[in-house]
């Protein structure tokens, strides 16, 4: 991929996740925001698809294909929906990934869901890591991590420290430049980490307000545009200026009202869902290819990964598709308000237009 030289700022948005509503909002706000600031690049860091809603991830899949200018990296749910690999998820994750790729499937849409996996493919085939230099600044861009075959796995949750530490040292080893930074998304939570002293120390982020890029090894994580998960709802994006070598993060509202009643209406559609191995979940999707069923008609039987392999049990769990989605709901109006935000408000406090580092 080439990238532009010179004056030039990047929009590093991450974990879309098939929210079509938080995605054009965001989009509005960019383009209001830099219309009188120079040229700026969209930088994409994966997960397009999976949570939202089925009508999401067509119109999310679409805005991508329309933008060819835009350079992004696949994640973990966009290598799913490429070639449903196996690959470990929560059960809403596999949910949502198995009825948006069902109603993809549907000859309407094969045209939009064959370009995104073909594109998936190539690009994890060939660059699964964006990486160029610019205004004296070593810059990577992954999904999850820099760490070779696994740059879309492990989460750099900013309470897990070792983690950070183990690519800040692995980004040393990749360039001989004293300004290096990471940019990821995956963990849906913003970051701004430093290494100093072999050891992760973190800026505190206020919203709209440049951050100086400290000297040596910088991690950042945007933020999610279709999923938060640091207890504030509003969709959260970055700019980067190079030539300044500072970071603005920026948080959006947008219509999560809207957003539910999309998810409601999946939720709707299918009875129950009950397990399949791996190998029975590629048939079900076959079968939908085949019989060209649209997904208001699709029963999707999908079977835990926990009894794959037993033989002997054959019942198993039925998980409700209207519960999964009503979960979903609920933490789009949360921030996602799960076990893990307690962890990161031990790395950043919420205050008045921002997070504040607890040092």
């Amino acid at each position: 991929m080439a990238f532009p030289r010179g004056d030039m700022k990047y929009v590093l948005f991450s974990d879309i996740h098939a929210n079509d509503i938080a995605l054009y909002k965001v989009v509005a706000y960019v383009e209001n925001l830099l219309k009188d600031q120079g040229e700026y690049r969209y930088l994409f860091l994966g997960d397009l698809v999976g949570y939202g809603t089925t009508t999401g991830a067509l119109k999310c899949i679409r805005w991508l294909r329309s933008h060819s200018d835009i350079d992004w990296i696949p994640g973990n749910h966009d290598e799913w929906m490429a070639h449903q690999g196996n690959l470990s998820f929560q059960g809403s994750a596999v949910i949502s990934l198995m009825i948006q790729k069902a109603f993809l499937s549907h000859p309407e849409y094969q045209d939009d869901l064959s370009w995104f996996q073909r594109q998936v493919i190539s690009i994890i085939e060939k660059q699964p890591i964006l990486s160029f230099e610019q205004d004296g600044l070593a810059l990577y861009f992954a999904h999850a991590c820099v760490e070779n075959g696994l740059e879309r796995v492990p989460y750099l949750y900013p309470w897990i420290k070792s983690r950070i530490k183990l690519n800040s040292l692995e980004l040393r080893k990749k360039s001989p430049q004293k300004h290096i930074s990471l940019f990821l998304g995956h963990t849906h939570y913003p970051m701004l980490a430093c290494l100093q002293d072999k050891m992760p120390v973190y800026a505190s982020i206020y919203y709209g307000q440049p951050i100086s890029l400290c000297g040596g090894v910088v991690i950042a994580n945007p933020g999610s545009v279709g999923q938060p998960r640091d207890g504030d709802p509003r969709s959260s994006f970055a700019v980067l200026d190079t030539e300044k070598r500072t970071i603005t993060f920026h948080r959006v509202e947008y219509n999560i009202k809207e957003m539910e009643m999309g998810l409601e209406a999946d939720g709707h559609f299918g009875s129950s869902f009950h397990v399949l191995t791996w190998e029975e979940r590629d048939a079900v999707m076959d079968e939908l290819k085949r019989t060209k069923k649209k997904i208001d008609t699709a029963e999707l039987r999908l079977l835990s990964r926990e009894q794959q392999g037993a033989k002997a049990k054959q019942e198993s769990k039925i998980i409700n598709a209207q519960e999964t989605y009503e979960e979903l709901i609920t933490r789009l109006w949360a921030g996602n308000n799960d076990a893990n935000l307690s962890l990161y408000r031990g790395i950043y406090r919420k205050v008045e237009g921002g997070l504040e580092a607890i040092k």
